[in-house]
C-alpha cells in the first residue's frame, strides 16, 4: 500500500510516519510539503497513492473539496478540532485531533483503508447547529435537488440537508447511485418499476413506495443500466469548475 502524508512543514511528517509504521507495519510513505501554501494536486495526479493522511495546516482543504475519489481514503490530523467540519464536508474517511491517541488513530487509518477499496466516501457529514452528524451511504435511498443544497431522503424517512451540489454529491456516492434527472439522484438498486406517464415522460418505483421523475436526457442510460446491471456504472462528466 502506498501512503502520502501531506504535511505543512517536513518535521511534522516524523511523528506521523512512525505511527504510521506502527499501526499498518512496513509501509512504502512519500512525504509532501505544502509549506503553507503549495497546492498538492498537480503532484498528487503524478503520485497516485491508496491512503493519504493529511495535516492541513496553512494550506487548508480546499484543493481536497474538488477531490472526492482522494477525500473518502484520507484521514486529517489537526490541533483544532473546528476543522473537522470543513473536513468532513470535503467527505473525508475520518478526523483525529492532536495530541493522537494509538488505537483511535489505527481506527481512523482502517476507515480510510475501506475508503479506498471503493475509492468514495463511506459516509457524509450533515451540519447541525455548530456540530456534524456522519450519515452512513448505506442508509441513503436518495438525495433531491433543494436550490445550493441537496436533500437527503434516509432509510427510517428521514430528510436531511447536505450543503453540496447534486454534482459533487454524484461524485461521491458509489456506482449503484445515478443521477436520473437534473433535481434527483437515485439508489438504482431499490427501483422495482419504471413507469410510463405518457408522452414520453416516465418515473421510477421504488421499493420504499417512493416516486422519482426521470428526466428526458437521462432515461436511456437509466433503462440500460437497469436491464443490465451487471454492466460498469457510468460516471457523469463534471464540469469544469463545478461544484457548489
Amino acid at each position: 500500500m502506498n501512503i502520502l502524508l501531506i504535511v505543512d512543514h517536513a518535521p511534522a511528517s516524523l511523528p506521523l510516519e512512525r505511527l504510521v509504521h506502527e499501526v499498518l507495519g512496513p509501509s512504502q510513505i512519500s512525504v509532501y510539503c505544502t509549506d503553507g501554501y503549495k497546492n498538492p494536486s498537480a503532484w498528487l495526479d503524478a503520485n497516485p497513492a491508496d491512503l493519504l493522511v493529511v495535516e492541513p495546516g496553512r494550506a487548508g482543504l480546499d484543493w481536497l473539496a474538488d477531490r472526492p475519489r482522494e477525500a473518502g481514503r484520507t484521514v486529517v490530523v489537526a490541533d483544532d478540532p473546528g476543522v473537522a467540519v470543513r473536513a468532513f464536508e470535503c467527505g473525508v474517511a475520518d478526523f483525529v485531533v492532536r495530541p493522537l491517541e494509538r488505537d483511535r488513530f489505527a481506527r481512523a487509518l482502517a476507515r480510510a483503508r475501506g475508503g479506498a477499496e471503493t475509492a468514495l466516501s463511506p459516509r457524509l457529514a450533515v451540519r447541525k447547529a455548530g456540530r456534524i452528524e456522519l450519515v452512513p451511504v448505506s442508509d441513503l435511498l436518495y438525495v433531491q435537488g433543494a436550490d445550493n443544497y441537496a436533500e437527503m431522503v434516509l432509510r427510517d424517512g428521514r430528510r436531511e440537508l447536505h450543503d453540496a451540489s447534486l454534482t459533487r454529491l454524484a461524485a461521491r456516492l458509489p456506482g449503484d447511485f445515478s443521477r436520473v434527472h437534473k433535481s434527483y439522484l437515485v439508489r438504482l438498486s431499490l427501483v422495482r418499476r419504471i413507469r410510463a406517464r405518457g408522452a414520453g415522460h416516465y418515473a421510477l418505483e421504488l421499493s420504499t413506495g417512493d416516486v422519482i421523475p426521470v428526466g428526458r436526457t437521462h432515461y436511456r442510460t437509466v433503462r440500460e443500466r437497469l436491464l443490465t446491471p451487471e454492466a460498469p456504472a457510468r460516471r457523469w462528466p463534471r464540469p469544469p469548475g463545478s461544484g457548489r
